[in-house]
């Protein structure tokens, strides 16, 4: 384990470095368990036609696989956006109750904040599950928006699903946003999440004119969600392209990981699976780039700074406009190395390993010890050189210390 926490630190790469020139703007819009495997014509003739017709035009890196500590939404945005496995003491989904989200790294939005970005990200499902609002606010986000924040702003107050309100709702709400953005004169990312191909059938939202996908003459419901959302992402991304505006801009369209179980996993699992990454840039001189060769989610936030005119590399993502990936350049079996780096990477959370005293402030609902405080209910595992924390967002227990 030693000898890897070198070779972590070797690898793993935090730059200062500004985007320079004149910047882009960036629109950033993860599809909920939207991987590129469902591009497959012929696995899936027609399900994803509209999107497609603009990924082929697209840098499509068609060969992005999914990594350990990567595989569900918040952990899919780290590694988009920091370029690392969202390993902890904790389940990842519990990060809501702490006090900072790695904190003293350097991801991409303190990045572009640094820069000058004027950060959003607007979802329709609740920010605080699983620490989105934690992790935006941390790292450079200034606005965000979620179910309870957008709730004033919707007409139809019954039109939501269990996760949040539906997709064409959210675009329609991004799509206003990004033109005052654009009124504002400020570099801005404005990042989105559109959910409605949650697991396990997905939501279809009643703006779809496709709203139904039969597989092998049977309909199927994730599928259905996935034809649906796919429409609603390229007829916003239209929206935008065709506008007078779209000038110095860059979109990207990515899974933030591959699709848990669901009804169209038999079929999925027929194929090797990748995560979707494509990037439409607004620039008509495109570079000369190999959009097959192997890599992994963690180099998409170093691709992205890359395209802003900033540096290429990011934690352990390298921009595969320039370079391979570590997946392939350096490491065939990148998934061990990736978990014998679970430690180090645990360690940038910066807990205390052990507490000296610690204070419960009950009127704000926390502990403090260290430099680190947690929301209550929480349980400490006390062993000889670690505090491990354990969450339960909804359970009803007592601190144990």
């Amino acid at each position: 384990m030693n000898g890897d926490t070198g070779y972590f630190s070797k690898y793993y790469y935090q730059t200062n470095k500004k985007s320079s020139g004149h910047k882009k703007n960036i629109i950033y819009i993860y599809g909920e368990s939207l991987e590129r495997t469902f591009f497959n014509k012929n696995m899936f003739p027609g399900l994803t036609d509209e999107l497609s017709a603009i990924k082929d035009k697209s840098y499509d890196f068609n060969n992005t696989i999914q990594l350990l500590g990567t595989d569900y939404t918040i952990a899919g945005i780290v590694a988009s956006q920091c370029g690392l496995p969202l390993f902890a003491p904790f389940s990842g989904n519990s990060s809501d109750s702490l006090s900072s989200f790695f904190p003293g790294t350097i991801f991409l939005g303190n990045i572009l904040k640094s820069s000058g970005y004027d950060l959003s990200f607007i979802q329709g499902a609740d920010l605080d599950f699983g620490g989105k609002r934690l992790f935006f606010s941390n790292h450079g986000f200034e606005h965000l928006s979620g179910r309870e924040e957008l709730a004033h702003s919707i007409t139809d107050k019954s039109y939501i699903n269990n996760w949040g309100w539906y997709d064409d709702t959210i675009f329609d709400i991004a799509y206003e946003k990004y033109l005052k953005l654009v009124d504002n004169k400020k570099t801005f990312g404005l990042f989105l999440l559109a959910v409605d191909t949650h697991h396990p059938d997905g939501f279809i939202s009643r703006n779809c004119e496709k709203k139904s996908y039969h597989y092998q003459w049977v309909y199927n419901s994730s599928m259905s969600a996935v034809s649906c959302s796919q429409e609603q992402i390229a007829h916003f991304i239209k929206r935008i392209v065709a506008s007078p505006s779209f000038k110095n801009k860059i979109i990207v369209v990515s899974s933030d990981h591959l699709a848990m179980n669901n009804t169209a996993s038999f079929a999925l699992n027929q194929l090797p699976r990748r995560n979707l990454f494509m990037v439409i840039d607004s620039d008509s001189i495109r570079k000369d780039v190999k959009t097959d060769k192997f890599r992994n989610t963690f180099d998409n936030g170093a691709t992205v700074l890359d395209l802003l005119g900033g540096d290429t590399k990011l934690g352990l993502g390298r921009s595969s406009l320039q370079s391979d990936s570590l997946l392939f350049d350096f490491f065939p079996d990148m998934i061990s190395k990736v978990n014998s780096w679970k430690k180090s990477v645990i360690e940038l959370w910066g807990f205390p390993k052990v507490i000296e005293k610690f204070t419960i402030i009950q009127n704000a609902g926390k502990i403090e010890f260290g430099d680190t405080s947690f929301k209550l209910p929480a349980l400490f595992k006390i062993n000889k050189h670690s505090v491990d924390p354990f969450f339960d967002r909804d359970a009803e227990m007592q601190i144990i210390v």
